[in-house]
């Protein structure tokens, strides 16, 4: 859900842009007023704890990797980086795609397939909550492998509702994908050592998400051909879906196989 709310921001940004006034330093003043009502917020806010010493200590960044967590990880490290890989190829990309397609240079409509993404991947973790996690995992990757080559294949066509009905579904496998993951290795560790397992998974997460997208900048700003950078990074996002796909069916038959029969 934190990532629907972020991505909203794709939409309340384009329509600041749209139609109100200083556009690019209005929404700085509307993030800081923002960041001014959730410090006052947490003056009035109760500990459900209580209060121990060590605050500064306590902000340190912390990495934990147990043992117990590092194969689950190895099998979820390939799910998050195509998850976050498509996350970059939206926020990245997919507004000058969509301005493209459309011939409109709208800001409010141009973020609307990052929304798009969110919304669906939010909506996913809502209703698959209750299922396995591998489960959750393998049915988003993929989702995001048929959802992303719906998308990159409606590109050369200018075919805008495909190009939505592929996002949609390549949300679904973003949120199912995510959470799986997550949902995988996390309850391999014990809770004080929680916050250091999530930490590298944000880590892998979010370097998976910033790489593909500097590269795709580094192509246009090189080549300048939008099109053929959207297929090349379509094409890398499906083979990680599909690479992690594989490894988890792969995975699960050597479990049978190596399980003791009775």
């Amino acid at each position: 859900m934190t990532v629907v709310v972020g991505c909203a921001g794709a939409i309340v940004a384009g329509a600041l842009v749209r139609y109100l006034p200083f556009p690019t330093h209005l929404v700085y003043v509307v993030f800081g007023l923002v960041f001014i009502l959730q410090a006052l917020g947490l003056v009035f806010m109760t500990d459900s704890i209580a209060p121990r010493g060590g605050v500064l200590k306590s902000l340190r960044p912390q990495l934990s990797l147990p043992r117990a967590t590092r194969a689950p990880l190895l099998l979820a490290a390939p799910v998050l980086v195509a998850v976050w890989a498509l996350a970059g190829f939206y926020g990245a990309l997919s507004p000058l795609l969509v301005k493209g397609m459309l011939g409109v240079n709208t800001p409010l409509i141009c973020g609307l397939a990052l929304f798009v993404l969110a919304a669906c991947g939010g909506l996913s973790v809502l209703v698959l909550q209750h299922r396995e996690p591998k489960e959750m995992m393998m049915f988003g990757v993929a989702s995001l492998f048929v959802g992303a080559a719906i998308a990159v294949l409606s590109l050369p066509y200018n075919a805008i509702a495909w190009f939505f009905v592929g996002t949609m579904i390549a949300g679904v496998g973003f949120g199912a994908g995510f959470q799986g993951a997550v949902r995988t290795v996390v309850p391999f560790a014990a809770p004080h050592e929680r916050a250091g397992v999530l930490s590298i998974i944000f880590i892998i997460s979010y370097i998976a998400m910033g790489v593909p997208a500097v590269a795709a900048g580094w192509l246009i700003a090189r080549h300048g051909n939008i099109l053929a950078t959207a297929q090349i990074f379509g094409a890398v996002i499906m083979a990680l879906a599909f690479t992690a796909f594989l490894g988890s069916v792969l995975r699960a038959a050597t479990k049978r196989v190596s399980r003791p029969s009775h």
